[in-house]
């Protein structure tokens, strides 16, 4: 957990910029498609996000007794569960204070990844837990050799370029990411598409 945790900061540490607090679940609704122009962010550019800390909150992997409540943020935040219980492996959680109150998933089809499923119980809004989840869902996935990532969004398409995604073409897409479930109907389709490339593998950190 110690190493986990040096990997986490260190990772972080090499990006500068302005810093950038905005909450996960109050996402920019306005409809505003970002440009084309933007859709080569590669990971470098972002901005950096210092790691937020709430004394309550642990971000973990889910396990499979977290499955129901998760399913239960899905469905109140009007997202999709086709496709959770066969990448539920590949899931994150926050618990807060012994509950599940916020979840992001994730899709491995070889080296590239589709995020999803990013939810914050609406109680938990405002405490930065949103930006953890993605954090650590973007981690993982760097340490598991998934360096393409992409995700679909109606309305958080303001959110997501602070951690290098940027909108693309749905063409654009892998035709292995597009066998998912939120390619193939789940997601509605005045969804955005979005994609980021991450720097390669991690170094072995050791303390």
């Amino acid at each position: 957990m110690k190493s986990r945790e040096i990997e986490r900061r260190t990772f972080w540490s090499q990006y500068s910029g302005e810093s950038s607090c905005i909450d996960t679940s109050l996402p920019d609704i306005s409809g505003r498609k970002i440009p084309q122009s933007t859709a080569s962010v590669k990971w470098s550019t972002v901005k950096r996000v210092p790691p937020m800390s709430a004394p309550a909150t642990a971000i973990r992997p889910a396990r499979p007794e977290d499955r129901p409540a998760v399913e239960r943020l899905l469905e109140a935040a009007d997202l999709p569960l086709e496709g959770v219980a066969d990448h539920f492996a590949h899931f994150v959680v926050a618990e807060c204070d012994g509950a599940v109150g916020g979840a992001a998933g994730r899709e491995p089809y070889g080296d590239a990844a589709l995020v999803r499923s990013v939810v914050v119980a609406a109680e938990l809004h405002g405490q930065q837990i949103g930006l953890r989840l993605v954090e650590r869902a973007l981690l993982d996935a760097r340490s598991a050799g998934q360096h393409r990532l992409y995700l679909r969004t109606d309305g958080a398409e303001r959110f997501f370029p602070r951690f290098g995604f940027a909108v693309i073409e749905l063409e654009d897409v892998p035709r292995s990411v597009q066998q998912s479930a939120e390619f193939q109907g789940a997601c509605p389709e005045s969804c955005l598409t979005m994609a980021a490339t991450l720097p390669g593998p991690p170094g072995v950190l050791r303390v």
